[in-house]
């Protein structure tokens, strides 16, 4: 586990590079199991993004790499989540679409204006319709509260659906 390394490293006043030897490319692939990991169980939130500060360090990956690897995971994940939307869809599930679409959303939200990802088995005539039952299954009263405008909003970007469209 990368975790372990890393911890086991700065128990013993290691440096990965310097004193081992890792090379940047394995270093930055230890950030990447890392990052995954944070990004699936939950634990990364948009609020604790400033938190991978304190894995990238140790394992010499720039601000800008951490970045770059960051916004390719989420848009990996959300490319993924909303091809499983359209299938879950596909198979008349409403619910489980709204579910995915939940999930997607959480993705989304670390990496703000990440625009459209790339998913190019969902149709845009799915696309809306995924927008639409979410919308719908939002509503309270007839209205979408400020959080509720402001997913579907994001999920209007991520599948790349403009206003006129939807």
């Amino acid at each position: 586990d990368s975790r372990n390394v890393r911890d086991v490293a700065e128990l013993l006043d290691v440096d990965l590079r310097d004193d081992v030897g890792v090379l940047t490319p394995r270093l930055e692939r230890m950030y990447m199991v890392e990052l995954e990991d944070l990004i699936d169980s939950g634990e990364l939130t948009p609020e604790t993004t400033a938190e991978l500060a304190e894995i990238c360090e140790p394992l010499h990956v720039d601000e800008e790499t951490a970045g770059r690897l960051l916004e390719q995971t989420v848009a990996k994940r959300c490319a993924g989540g909303l091809l499983q939307a359209a299938a879950t869809l596909r198979q008349n599930n409403q619910a489980g679409a709204i579910d995915e679409i939940e999930k997607l959303l959480q993705f989304a939200s670390l990496v703000p204006g990440m625009g459209e990802v790339s998913a190019k088995s969902v149709s845009m005539r799915e696309r809306n319709e995924l927008a639409l039952i979410y919308q719908a299954s939002s509503l309270t009263g007839g209205d979408l509260d400020p959080a509720a405008a402001e997913k579907l909003a994001l999920l209007k970007e991520v599948a790349g659906i403009k206003d006129a469209e939807a």
